[in-house]
């Protein structure tokens, strides 16, 4: 079975789970809720008989991943040693270190430690040969363009006068400026408006003004813009431009272009979709929820509905954040662009892994100039680095949190508790007026 969101039963349904333990063998969960019915008892990690962890190098810190792993360790820790005795670890990815090019042999041994303590396992690699014979390799090409960000920012800075005390706005739209510029800039404002003005904001006044207020700022920006505006792009788009009309031929096109920020995504998008010599692609933005009120973001449904238009062929290139590096597997896909500078080898794996037709391409775009990292020699590097590690897992140590562990096994730690927080808050009555959250603030090393 598998559960996620709205497809799983909520946690005070413990007879629909019982029901499910009884009659499934294999069960699939995003992390969050497995470790969340572990932790409200609903289920024991002592019933399991392999725990099969995608993408295993998030298990560090308060990823739920990692708190899954803390109730292994700390259950079946008299016997940790006892292969036979304990259930089976496979921790699975692609990119093992999510470190930066720089990084030093002893932050990446640091690193290995703690994942092979997290995950109380040993690490082993897949022969590249074996690999190989299953996966597409992408050919890789670099494109460059002449650096404009100074040029546009002196040239239209002035425009979003009308929202300077926005500072958290205005540095993304002005990112968006020299990223894309004023056209698409002006089409992800719009954007913004609209979504805006579609919000019932009926109740609180003042809250009603504070909206007004903010879209008729947003409103002069858009009218500063195009009062000024002498060109429409910069020159990475139009780079952009030039390497997507390159495929306007081809039979079956399908591609993703990662950008580094959401209101890139949505300008980029919004361009995209009314530009009439590209009219051969149908494109959708993807993003993640945002962390804050004021984020452009995407729902859970509205993600699943974007996948799989892209699966289906309905969309045939998605313009996303990193949100679809991992978890996203097109096998027809024959374009991956990388419209920023990739900052970890993590990232450039899981993006060039994106690429799953056999005659795929990835294509960077760069400034000129740019000096370019190996990514190619950096993973077998990092690969052979975890190889000749043969150091078993270090010593458990004890969770340094606040922990309550009811008569019914339940457990509440300070680590989860601002999630269970926040799942009761999303249930109380509230509208698109008042979002009830709960504030934290530490008190002695605890919350």
């Amino acid at each position: 079975g598998e559960y996620y969101g709205d497809v799983a039963p909520a946690p005070e349904e413990r007879d629909k789970w019982h029901e499910k333990f009884e009659t499934q063998h294999v069960l699939v969960f995003t992390p969050e809720l497995f470790r969340s019915i572990l932790d409200c008892a609903i289920f024991h990690i002592s019933r399991v008989n392999l725990l099969v962890v995608d993408e295993c190098h998030h298990t560090t810190r308060n990823h739920p991943y990692n708190i899954i792993m803390q109730r292994y360790r700390e259950y079946f820790e008299p016997i940790l040693t006892e292969y036979n005795r304990i259930p089976r670890v496979l921790g699975l990815t692609a990119s093992l270190l999510n470190l930066r090019q720089h990084d030093s042999e002893e932050k990446l041994q640091k690193f290995l430690d703690e994942l092979k303590t997290n995950l109380a396992s040993h690490i082993y690699r897949v022969a590249p040969e074996e690999v190989k014979q299953h996966l597409s390799i992408p050919i890789e090409e670099f494109v460059y363009f002449d650096a404009d960000e100074d040029y546009l920012i002196s040239s239209y800075e002035d425009c979003f006068e009308p929202i300077m005390f926005s500072v958290t706005l205005r540095n993304r739209i002005l990112r968006t400026l020299y990223e894309l510029g004023p056209l698409c800039v002006i089409k992800a404002i719009e954007r913004k408006i609209k979504e805006q003005k579609s919000k019932a904001y009926l109740i609180a006044s003042s809250l009603v003004d504070d909206k007004k207020a903010q879209i008729s700022n947003l409103e002069k920006c858009v009218h500063n813009l195009k009062k000024k505006m002498t060109e429409t792009s910069s020159n990475r788009l139009k780079s952009l431009i030039g390497e997507l009309n390159k495929h306007k031929d081809v039979k079956d096109f399908c591609g993703i272009i990662f950008v580094e920020t959401r209101t890139t995504a949505i300008g980029l998008s919004e361009f995209i979709s009314s530009y009439s010599p590209l009219s051969f692609i149908k494109c959708k933005a993807l993003m993640g929820h945002g962390s804050k009120q004021s984020d452009v973001g995407m729902k859970t449904k509205e993600q699943s509905k974007t996948v799989s238009e892209f699966a289906n062929g309905t969309i045939n290139l998605i313009i996303s954040t990193s949100v679809a590096e991992e978890g996203i597997d097109i096998q027809p896909c024959k374009l991956v662009i990388l419209f920023n500078e990739i900052q970890t080898v993590k990232s450039w794996v899981q993006r060039r892994g994106r690429a799953r037709h056999m005659q795929s391409k990835l294509i960077s775009i760069l400034p000129r100039g740019s000096r370019i990292p190996n990514y190619s020699v950096l993973t077998q590097m990092m690969g052979e680095f975890a190889l000749r590690d043969n150091n078993p897992p270090l010593p458990i140590h004890s969770e340094n949190t606040l922990k309550f562990e009811l008569p019914s096994g339940a457990i509440l730690t300070t680590a989860t508790s601002k999630n269970l927080l926040n799942q009761y808050c999303s249930k109380l009555p509230q509208d698109n007026l008042y979002k009830l959250k709960p504030i934290f603030s530490p008190i002695n090393n605890g919350w």
